[in-house]
């Protein structure tokens, strides 16, 4: 049986706050196929985005119609189905994907650059707004809320710029220089960094490196070398495949040092081919992990390597987690993470076309390969996956997507976590002995399968126990319970999903509600009489009009309380008293109403074992009690006020 300590419980009952579902076994999942959708789909992008509703992570792609060159956006919020697809913009001209950064699509048009995405607020579809002209294809990235590119000037002479609202920083400045291609991000203590590669008239590269708003870059490779398929983790570490004149082609890093230094470092691997970049870097929970394709003329390889512990920059020798013969394109390999871990897929080139397959890393090790489907022509297969830099959300890895076929688009993710459940509330005072426990579930892939319900009781003297929690209902797809609340005590409930694939989430927040001691629960001197009242609390009041009778309830260790009485326009006056002491004196005067709660407390005393008492200071005037609020975490007034 799960203990709990009193203190949690009341901090969850307090505060509501959510925890977070856990990791369990990891499974493929595929959803729904966006099939027939008709459009040509190409330039097949996806990412993650918050959703408006429910806070927690979901899906969105972006692709060019190829038929009518139309920009279109299909979202898929957290356990629902995907939205039918949105035309965002149909410009004049075929346009190029740049980015896709949660709801907002960057593309350009020649070299004019637009934004267009939906709001954020209500999933409403925005305007299509020209950022800038003279935009150098393949150069747009973001470095956190700045949005970077570079910008053509003529005559030879290119800059490179970011944008955060209408504030426009130049990273590089005016020179006769080519930008071949950017990435950008946050390094530790959010500072953004944008890295690049530019080329001289001579055609020589640099890989150079800055923070936008700084004016002195830093060069990150070797002079004579040539770079492609950068990329900008989200823990601020960079990676990219460098080619040093007639050489094999090198997976590099660049790590930030605790003296702010950026230091390069390369990964133990085999020759690969710089011409067709084959890249992806991802933080997993603890470690930083590497994946990369390596192609040459004739074979290809998936491998991995962890940065070690022990010595910053050495990387582990690489894990091969496929290989093969023929070709595997730079755009059939794709990877991603979150915090449960990480994730890399591929489409694996065979005679019939190509298999997808994917393979997931938690803690320190790759799991088995599993396939997730087959693209009948390999042509077809692009797959795609959040950007490296973009950060990991709660709710696991962000999925893979990939082509199928011209209007086919197949979405899979690796489902290790649980569903998140959570309650509905409830008030904290109960007066007629009976709770509904309502609560959801989410889960974003599998689906929920089954809850789990607990309760657990504690009486009004208690507060430095423990909680027990005991099962109510083992395996329920519903998604309320009946419950009942005894005379005096407090019942709480706590919930637990279970999703279609065997993962176990959390269990949700705890609710907690309170029922009164029933005047009957009172030891009661003499001066006072029963009253048979059907709108009282359990039907009956006590009734005295005797100054110095007196209620009493012995061994509470608490120093608040609050009185439920029957208010009466000429009402007496009761005293409360705790271990002899007084705390309040209170009037049951007023309109006439039904249960009136009525608080009294002293903070000054320390809370230790003390006889309460509930004294009639006034004479002849009637005070009606029906009952009391007791405990360490008492509702307040208004919880407990006449329904009526």
């Amino acid at each position: 049986m799960k203990r709990t300590t009193l203190a949690g419980v009341a901090g969850l009952v307090l505060s509501g706050l959510a925890v977070l579902p856990a990791s369990a076994a990891p499974t493929w999942v595929d959803t729904d196929d966006l099939v027939d959708t008709g459009d040509q789909v190409t330039q097949l992008q996806v990412d993650t985005f918050v959703d408006p509703s429910t806070h927690a992570q979901g899906t969105v792609l972006t692709w060019v119609d190829a038929a009518t060159d139309d920009v279109v956006l299909a979202y898929r919020r957290p356990g629902a189905a995907w939205s039918a697809p949105i035309t965002l913009a149909d410009p004049t001209g075929a346009p190029r994907l740049e980015q896709l950064a949660g709801l907002t699509v960057s593309y350009s048009v020649g070299s004019t650059l637009s934004t267009v995405g939906l709001r954020p607020s209500d999933l409403g579809a925005t305007l299509p707004t020209v950022v800038a002209d003279h935009v150098v294809p393949g150069t747009v990235t973001t470095a956190g809320e700045h949005l970077v590119w570079a910008e053509d000037l003529g005559d030879g002479k290119q800059r490179l710029v970011a944008r955060n609202g209408s504030s426009l920083v130049e990273v590089a400045p005016a020179a006769e220089v080519t930008f071949v291609e950017t990435a950008g991000g946050l390094a530790p203590f959010d500072f953004p960094y944008v890295v690049w590669v530019s080329q001289a008239p001579d055609r020589s590269q640099q890989l150079l490196l800055n923070m936008v708003g700084n004016r002195s870059p830093q060069a990150l490779g070797r002079t004579g070398s040539t770079y492609a398929d950068l990329a900008f983790s989200a823990s601020g570490e960079i990676a990219w495949v460098e080619k040093a004149g007639s050489a094999a082609a090198e997976v590099r890093t660049a790590l930030l040092d605790r003296l702010g230094s950026w230091q390069v470092f390369g990964v133990p691997a085999s020759a690969g081919n710089a011409a067709e970049p084959s890249l992806a870097k991802f933080l997993g929970p603890g470690d930083h992990v590497l994946v990369w394709r390596e192609q040459d003329d004739s074979t290809w390889s998936v491998k991995s390597s962890a940065l070690g512990v022990s010595t910053a920059g050495a990387w582990s020798a690489p894990v091969t987690l496929d290989s093969g013969a023929g070709v595997l394109g730079a755009d059939q390999f794709a990877a991603s993470a979150g915090p449960g871990g990480q994730a890399v897929s591929w489409c694996r080139p065979d005679a019939a076309g190509c298999t997808v397959r994917a393979a997931f890393r938690s803690g320190t090790t790759w799991g088995p390969t599993a396939t997730l489907g087959t693209v009948a022509t390999a042509a077809d297969a692009r797959l795609a996956t959040p950007s490296p830099a973009a950060v990991g959300s709660q709710d696991g890895v962000a999925p893979t997507a990939w082509t199928d076929g011209g209007d086919d688009v197949r979405v899979s993710a690796n489902d290790h976590v649980g569903p998140m459940t959570t309650p509905r509330n409830v008030s904290r005072a109960n007066l007629d002995n009976r709770l509904i426990a309502r609560w959801s579930g989410r889960d974003d892939w599998s689906g929920v399968a089954s809850y789990r319900l607990q309760v657990a009781d504690f009486g009004p003297r208690q507060g430095n126990g423990d909680l027990r929690w005991r099962t109510a209902v083992g395996a329920t797809s519903r998604t309320q319970r009946a419950l009942r609340v005894a005379p005096g005590s407090t019942r709480c409930f706590q919930a637990r999903a279970t999703d279609g694939v065997g993962n176990v989430g959390d269990e949700s927040p705890v609710r907690c509600t309170m029922a009164p001691v029933d005047d009957r629960g009172l030891h009661r001197s003499k001066g006072w009489s029963r009253v048979r009242d059907a709108k009282s609390y359990r039907n009956t009041l006590l009734r005295s009009t005797r100054k110095g009778a007196t209620l009493t309830f012995r061994n509470y260790p608490f120093t608040s309380l609050m009185l439920l009485v029957r208010q009466v326009p000429r009402g007496g006056k009761v005293e409360v008293l705790l271990g002899g002491r007084r705390i309040r004196t209170l009037s049951t005067a007023g309109p006439a109403k039904r249960m009136v709660p009525l608080p009294a407390d002293r903070d000054s005393l320390r809370s230790q074992k003390r006889t309460l008492q509930l004294r009639v200071v006034s004479s002849g005037r009637p005070v009606l009690i029906d009952g009391v609020f007791l405990g360490q975490f008492l509702p307040n007034p208004r919880e407990a006020r006449d329904p009526s």
